[in-house]
């Protein structure tokens, strides 16, 4: 394996067969209430910042708090300039829906949503809108479609053609170019083991995430041993182009990388022995 801190070192990881690993960080919390400690992330490694994870904190609004309209703190708006300073890809996954309006408002560059499907398309409050998708692409980001089960449908296990709407929803849209995966994968017996911690903490609610289940990813997407030759032969049968399925797959993240990342990337001035 190998960190990842710049478009260049991808593809270096590609050309020498190892896993490269991107620091993205789930959640503004670790910065506490000090926009400082932005870079102190940076030179470690950061690549994404993913503003909340479901719940309110000092920069905005968790998209599982009662007001979706809710958008980014005073110190959220510092935030989001910082971001783009230092070459930090922002990530609305997660984030309240004004929120995610308010820092693509804001932000000179690309911003994401990682790992979010449409909430016209499944009703589930880690999903987004159709306004932060408009928003999502006026920025020239993507939004990465997750499998994860919950937020695909009710269906047990999830079916690949309702995974499939959620791609081509969004492509009727804003069109492929602002598509990708977030598959969004954790060890199979994480919900049981987790959910009722996770719930107490306010990480996670009963209405959104409503059980213990033993969790089964759409049929295809089990695991990621066969995943990607999958999904792609699914998105050609829904009509996407060859171009467009490489996008999806990837190439659109490299364009907003390329767009937001400094070349040089985070270079960490601590020793790491």
């Amino acid at each position: 394996m190998m960190l990842i801190t710049s478009v260049d070192q991808i593809l270096l990881a590609k050309e020498m067969h190892k896993l490269g690993i991107i620091y993205h960080m789930q959640g503004a919390e670790n910065l506490g209430a000090d926009v400082a400690n932005l870079e102190i992330h940076w030179r470690l490694g950061l690549m994404v910042l993913q503003l909340a994870y479901n719940r309110r904190n000092h920069w905005c609004e968790g998209c599982l708090e009662p007001n979706q309209h809710v958008g980014l703190s005073n110190l959220g708006r510092r935030l989001i300039p910082e971001c783009n300073r230092l070459g930090v890809v922002i990530d609305g996954s997660q984030t309240s829906w004004g929120s995610v309006i308010e820092a693509c408002e804001l932000s000179k560059h690309p911003v994401i949503c990682s790992h979010s499907n449409p909430y016209s398309i499944y009703q589930n409050m880690r999903n987004i809108s159709d306004e932060v998708i408009f928003a999502i692409a006026d920025t020239g980001g993507v939004v990465g479609i997750t499998s994860f089960p919950l937020f695909v449908s009710d269906e047990r296990p999830a079916l690949m053609s309702s995974l499939m709407h959620h791609f081509t929803h969004v492509a009727d849209l804003a069109g492929s170019d602002h598509l990708s995966i977030g598959f969004d994968y954790f060890f199979r017996d994480f919900n049981e083991r987790n959910w009722s911690a996770m719930v107490r903490t306010g990480c996670w609610d009963l209405e959104n995430y409503p059980s213990q289940e033993h969790l089964i990813w759409p049929e295809g997407l089990e695991d990621i041993t066969g995943a990607i030759p999958n999904l792609a032969q699914r998105l050609s049968d829904s009509g996407f182009s060859r171009p467009g399925i490489k996008g999806i797959l990837g190439g659109n993240l490299m364009r907003v990388f390329s767009q937001v990342c400094r070349p040089e990337g985070a270079l960490s001035p601590i020793n790491p022995k």
